[in-house]
């Protein structure tokens, strides 16, 4: 039997004990950064589903000019969700959950399809880019609010109908109402009644779409420097930085994502009133009332532009009325901040971990 070579065994020996001695830190680095990402989106996919039943009630405030109570305040909001709950059961404040998320995929893939044809940036500003690629991400996203908005109404209905009246509506219906509003027709009238035709509606979608991104950029860029991250017009694609504390890599975005959430829609909550009003008008729909909890009533409007809407509103129901449904948001708003601290506790005791790996 041949003997080895000294040379060759004294390296194997020095290979063999660094890689016994050595921790596995780009296994352990490339779980963590998995895990980092993984507890971020799933803290974001729970706070949309705890907040769903209020978003299902805000929304019915909004659309209904009528009732009495404005349920500004969340001290009421309680109160009438438990008596529909009783009335009708839990499936009465998750109306259009999976609605929802369509209109999320629907805006996401048109944009992508049109970006490719067109060769329109996707990815969000930054400073290397130009004015005229930003104006074309700009256009880009007007295009895409274009081809999701008759999905957009259509997810509306479906979470502001009342449960009470069952018409089997599902996932396939929400996609027909999309191209019959995209038509201005109106599937349950068979005419076109009070039903604003897209066309009409396009304006105010874009404007209230692109004033809710400009100010959801903004806000997670000034979120990420306040904590001392990199900012969304700075190296927004690039890895977090390697480290063990993973409070530092990854709540931070997370922080910024949740602030992006609730900013905008606290800001822009009296256009959104005057967007779901035009989106509802002529649809037929019979929707609770808020007011006791116990009876159903059709809404039934007819406003002939946002400027219409806007004023119709101030004058008939006040200032407040364009706020019906926001304790609502409120609530939403204290649920976020609840998940965002236990995902930061999470995220400790995690590093704690990491970091007991390394050592």
């Amino acid at each position: 039997m041949a003997e080895k070579d000294p040379v060759h065994t004294a390296e194997e020996s020095v290979l063999n004990s660094l890689s016994t001695n050595m921790p596995n830190e780009p296994k352990i680095e490339n779980a963590q950064r998995l895990t980092g990402f993984g507890i971020g989106a799933l803290s974001m996919l729970a706070a949309q589903a705890a907040t769903h039943p209020f978003l299902v009630f805000r929304r019915q405030c909004q659309v209904n000019g009528n009732a009495q109570r404005y349920h500004v305040t969340p001290f009421s909001v309680f109160q009438v969700m438990i008596k529909l709950e009783r009335k009708q059961g839990a499936s009465c404040l998750w109306k259009g959950y999976g609605s929802t998320y369509i209109v999320c995929a629907v805006n996401f893939f048109s944009e992508a399809a049109i970006s490719a044809v067109t060769q329109l940036p996707q990815d969000k500003p930054s400073s290397e880019m130009s004015m005229s690629e930003v104006a074309s991400h700009l256009l880009l996203k007007c295009l895409g609010l274009i081809f999701s908005m008759p999905i957009a109404a259509a997810s509306l209905v479906e979470t502001v109908k009342t449960e009470r009246i069952k018409d089997g509506y599902g996932v396939i219906d929400t996609f027909k109402d999309g191209l019959y509003r995209l038509v201005g027709w109106n599937r349950s009238s068979g005419r076109h009644g009070r039903l604003l035709p897209m066309w009409t509606i396009a304006a105010p979608t874009i404007l209230h779409g692109m004033l809710h991104y400009l100010v959801e950029s903004i806000i997670q860029h000034l979120v990420l420097i306040k904590m001392g991250h990199t900012g969304l017009y700075g190296d927004c694609n690039e890895d977090p930085p390697p480290t063990s504390d993973m409070t530092q890599s990854y709540y931070p975005e997370l922080v910024a994502n949740f602030m992006a959430f609730v900013v905008p829609d606290l800001i822009l909550y009296p256009f959104e009133t005057v967007l779901h009003r035009l989106y509802i008008q002529g649809t037929r729909t019979i929707i609770d009332d808020l007011d006791n909890a116990a009876d159903v009533i059709p809404l039934s409007t007819n406003y002939f532009s946002m400027l219409d809407c806007f004023r119709t509103i101030y004058q008939q129901e006040g200032i407040f009325g364009f706020y019906r449904g926001f304790g609502a948001l409120l609530i939403q708003c204290v649920v976020y901040f609840v998940i965002l601290k236990i995902t930061k506790v999470v995220y400790v005791r995690l590093s704690q971990d990491f970091q007991g790996k390394t050592e």
